[in-house]
């Protein structure tokens, strides 16, 4: 029950927020501002209980209290300042002519919550480092970096495993991990719906703008999942709704607005590094603008700006700096090499053409030869080293290099799979709305709607120009879906029957994803709702799940913590799953053998800490892992061959 604490804060939170005397302003804008506050005392918490080394339920668990009973008195004063009793409450209610709308949305919204909750994780990403940082932190008591062969845990932003790891430790378990992403879902659709609203849409806009976001297919998959696109999309939208009032209207603007875009954006870059990318052309527009407006007085504003974000992620760079010597990590070869015009229209162009795949073989293969002939026009090749991530090809859905032409059930997998689920109906009305804002004068004069169109272009292109092109980047751009979704909404709902048969559209052609996620179903025989939670952890390997209990099952006699030596693309998380399943869920699990620059973090390693036994994983397993069992005084070897 302690996993409610935070639930209760964010409510009261919110009821102090609305408690102000009129004008109040708009409920979601109250709400995202909410929602920025409590990511802020996530991190905040995490980090300052983590520096004296008390990241645990207890403390973690006072720290919500003391903090709700604190906003419980400042709710209270507030409203009975205002002369408010407690049962008031001023909301506004949907209008009937959007109601069948919303409630499609909302049914969508609910579905997919009941699959993030009913679900295992079993994201591979979230198997290999998501999940096991967390796992770490809980065992270490703070977030501190540790010896480990999976650099991945250490080096990428953490803020999606710091709101994991909080909830995991109220609650006792990872039943709750699938709940931030589909928070996130549903805050990115207020928020869009609100941008809408700042761009001048009507009531039917702005419930179109919520519609197209949370009828993403990408979206669909991620609201039940531990990966962290939909956060950073989350986190983004917040920033862009706080700064477009910032930037565009000739007036001067409070300085809550800068605050609470500056703490959008450094919790958008704790969370994910796209948020770089993606949120550079709109910073540099509130920055020119504010400049040409405010000359001089523009410091204070942009350095109180620069501090609140950058203080936001300054504990994880310099633990990055300690160990890597950078505070963005090791280098991961994801830039381009070139920067040339035509680099970047081939990254444009395939990075397009990923959202156009179905589950149609022979379409497929079209699309291919078109693009390939775009990339022959262009002079450009379709899978050039400096612009390709390696050891994959451009195809369309993704697969790495050397691989067969799936065929239709494959092609129909890979759809329906977090890593390569395209969004083509989306893709389509984005271009719709180019074109449309680029044909219309009227579009165009509408400045608002210009820049939002010119600025989520921008981001798309400056993606290209930077990350070489990957199989999988169609995840990687759903942050960039959202921003272009209340701009898409505005163009729509101008010829309204033709919107509320486009949404209907999006609706029904959710229902695939909605229902038949290639690893977490909620129809047919491996269903969510009827699969064992143990099966489901295997989902996405299961040819590991024999293997990896055999290996927890011989270790269990020992009563010393574990080794484990690993590759940098292991799925540590599920030895975890397995040594739970034999009931050991609380042996302390050390990675050894550490040969790269974490090896340094291994001083600070508790006394008591140092493993007997020993789980490797290598390998060259064949088409079957094998699995080997040696014991000696000072406990067991078990070498896993997959």
């Amino acid at each position: 029950m302690l996993a409610i604490l935070p639930a209760v804060w964010f409510a009261l939170a919110f009821l102090a927020a609305r408690s102000a005397p009129p004008p109040r302003g708009d409920w979601r804008r109250s709400l995202l501002g909410v929602a920025v506050l409590g990511g802020v005392l996530v991190t905040a918490s995490t980090e300052g209980l983590s520096a004296l080394g008390l990241f645990a339920r207890g403390p973690l668990a006072l720290f919500w209290a003391a903090t709700a009973i604190a906003t419980a008195f400042i709710c209270a004063a507030r409203r009975k300042k205002a002369g408010m009793r407690w049962a008031s409450f001023p909301a506004p209610l949907p209008t009937v002519p959007h109601l069948p709308l919303l409630t499609g949305t909302a049914v969508l919204f609910l579905i997919v919550g009941l699959t993030a909750f009913s679900a295992a994780p079993n994201t591979w990403d979230s198997m290999t480092y998501h999940l096991p940082r967390v796992a770490h932190w809980i065992q270490n008591g703070t977030v501190a970096h540790y010896p480990t062969n999976i650099l991945r845990q250490l080096s990428l932003p953490p803020w999606a495993e710091f709101a994991m790891a909080q909830l995991e430790l109220l609650s006792g378990s990872d039943r709750f991990a699938n709940l931030v992403q589909w928070l996130a879902m549903g805050g990115s659709a207020i928020g869009v719906s609100l941008i809408a609203r700042d761009l001048e849409g009507d009531a039917a806009a702005q419930a179109a703008a919520g519609a197209l976001a949370l009828t993403l297919p990408m979206g669909i998959l991620q609201g039940s999942s531990t990966q962290n696109d939909y956060t950073v999309g989350f986190w983004l939208v917040c920033f862009v709704s706080f700064l477009f009032p910032v930037s565009t209207p000739p007036g001067p603007r409070p300085l809550s607005a800068w605050l609470g875009a500056a703490a959008s954006l450094g919790l958008a870059l704790l969370t994910k590094g796209t948020a770089y990318l993606y949120a550079l052309p709109y910073l540099v527009l509130a920055v020119v603008l504010l400049a040409r407006r405010a000359g001089r007085r523009s410091a204070l504003p942009l350095f109180l700006f620069a501090a609140v974000a950058l203080a936001l992620n300054l504990p994880h760079f310099a633990r990055n700096s300690a160990v890597f010597g950078s505070p963005l990590g090791p280098s991961q070869g994801l830039f381009n090499r070139v920067f040339t015009p035509r680099a970047v229209a081939s990254n444009v162009a395939r990075n397009a053409a990923i959202h156009l795949a179905l589950p149609l073989p022979a379409w497929n293969a079209l699309v291919e030869r078109a693009f390939g002939g775009v990339h022959g026009a262009l002079g450009a090749g379709r899978d050039d080293p400096a612009t390709t991530w390696p050891g994959t090809e451009f195809h369309v859905p993704g697969r790495f290099a050397g691989e067969a032409s799936p065929g239709a059930d494959e092609t129909l997998y890979l759809l329906l799979q977090e890593g390569f689920a395209p969004n083509p109906l989306h893709l389509v009305l984005i271009l719709v709305t180019l074109g449309a804002v680029a044909a219309t004068p009227a579009w165009r004069r509408r400045r608002e709607l210009l820049l939002s169109v010119c600025l989520a272009a921008a981001a798309f292109v400056l993606f290209c120009a930077a990350l070489k092109w990957q199989p999988w980047h169609s995840r990687l751009h759903l942050p960039l879906f959202l921003l272009w979704c209340p701009a898409v909404a505005l163009v729509l709902s101008s010829r309204p029957r033709l919107a509320k048969w486009v949404c209907a559209l999006l609706l029904a052609a959710a229902l695939p994803w909605l229902l038949s996620n290639a690893t977490r179903p909620l129809l047919g025989p491996s269903s969510v709702l009827k699969a064992s939670r143990f099966d489901q952890y295997f989902f996405n390997r299961p040819d590991l799940q024999a293997p990896f209990l055999a290996a927890a099952k011989a270790v269990s006699s020992d009563r010393c913590p574990l080794g484990i030596e690993t590759g940098p693309e292991d799925g540590e998380y599920l030895l975890r799953v397995c040594l739970r399943e034999t009931g050991q869920g609380g042996k302390r699990i050390e990675h050894v053998n550490v040969s790269n620059a974490s090896a340094t973090a291994s001083r600070k390693r508790p006394p008591g800490a140092e493993p007997c036994s020993l789980i490797r994983l290598t390998a060259g397993g064949g088409e079957r892992s094998v699995v080997s069992v040696s014991r000696s005084g000072a406990g067991t070897r078990v070498t896993v061959a997959r």
